[in-house]
């Protein structure tokens, strides 16, 4: 589990687990060396934060938190659009409510088009709209929150791609 490894516990552990080991073994698991018998987790978590944490553009900024911040500033905007097709889409039949029409009225556009409008939306289909378009509001809203505080959690960069494939 990412969040166990990296919580307050588990960075302790490994800090205890650096007072008891024996300098070679710290050695063959920070130089990544295949041939390890034992402490295979340390060197499994060693090997994820030191990819995570390689130095790219120029050496100034860690690979992790740079392509963290790019996924995670994409989904936001992800979600952030479809929260705006939602507010546009209610917005649009409530601007075609008409209280005096007891039916949905449709129009056609052109005469040899498939092509047809809607000019008036009763009140009760209005009502019903405004209240999907809420719980749409709230599911995109949760889901936003939600998958940042996932992306934010990833530590392998492979699994950041498809966390994100997976969100979307």
């Amino acid at each position: 589990d990412v969040g166990a490894t990296f919580s307050d516990e588990g960075i302790a552990s490994f800090e205890a687990w650096v007072g008891e080991t024996s300098g070679s073994t710290l050695q063959q698991v920070c130089s990544q060396d295949q041939s390890l018998s034992t402490s295979y987790h340390q060197f499994d978590v060693y090997g994820e934060t030191e990819g995570y944490m390689t130095l790219v553009f120029l050496e100034m900024f860690e690979q992790g938190p740079v392509l963290s911040s790019v996924v995670l500033f994409t989904w936001i905007l992800s979600m952030v659009n479809a929260m705006q097709n939602i507010g546009i889409f209610v917005v649009s039949v409530a601007l075609q409510h008409s209280r005096a029409s007891p039916m949905l009225r449709l129009e056609t556009v052109l005469k040899h088009s498939k092509c047809f409008a809607v000019m008036e939306i009763p009140t009760l289909r209005v009502a019903w709209i405004i209240f999907v378009g809420f719980l749409q509001l709230a599911v995109a809203c949760t889901l936003m929150i939600n998958g940042a505080l996932w992306i934010v959690q990833t530590t392998h960069n492979t699994e950041l791609f498809l966390n994100t494939l997976a969100l979307s």
